[in-house]
Parts: C-alpha cells; structure tokens; sequence
C-alpha cells in the first residue's frame, strides 16, 4: 500500500473491536511514502511500515515488523513484540 507519486495521503481504518492486519509491506515506494495512519481497533503487523508521517492505534497491537515514520508513534492499547520463524535469521 502506497500513495500516488508525490502525496503522502493519510488513512484511517474504523474496526471497532477488529483488527487490521498488514501482511505485506506498507509505504516505502518510490515517490510513495504515506500520511499518517490512524487504526480505531486492533494492529496486527507481519511485514514493515516504511516512511509513514504518523501511526496511532487506538486498540493492542502486535509489532512482528519494524516502523518508520517521520513524527509520533502512539499506541492506547498494549503492545505486543513478536515475529514468526520464517522472519527470524537462524545461525549454527
């Protein structure tokens, strides 16, 4: 998900007590990087958000990619750190 070239335009997801989930990349385009990003619910991310001007999230969020954004980060609800394994860089 991105914005047209050269506007960083916003969104805002109402899910009430749902979730939104992110499985892909978010921003991070060429050209593309977004607004702020406003979740009334829950956050449930498996990939990145890349150069995001804001987020907030009014419900728990569970943080299994990194964020970037050029302001505030704001989390009401708790927040959770995790990744699945195939994320995970295994050494021996």
């Amino acid at each position: 998900m991105n914005s047209a070239a050269s506007a960083a335009h916003a969104i805002n997801f109402n899910v009430g007590n749902a979730e939104v989930e992110f499985d892909g990349i978010v921003g991070g385009a060429d050209n593309g990087d977004l607004g702020a990003i406003g979740i009334t619910g829950n956050l449930d991310l498996d990939a990145n958000i890349v150069g995001a001007a804001s987020l907030a999230v009014s419900g728990t969020a569970n943080l299994g990619g990194s964020i970037t954004t050029t302001g505030t980060q704001t989390y009401s609800g708790a927040v959770t750190l995790s990744t699945d394994d195939h994320h995970l860089n295994h050494h021996r």
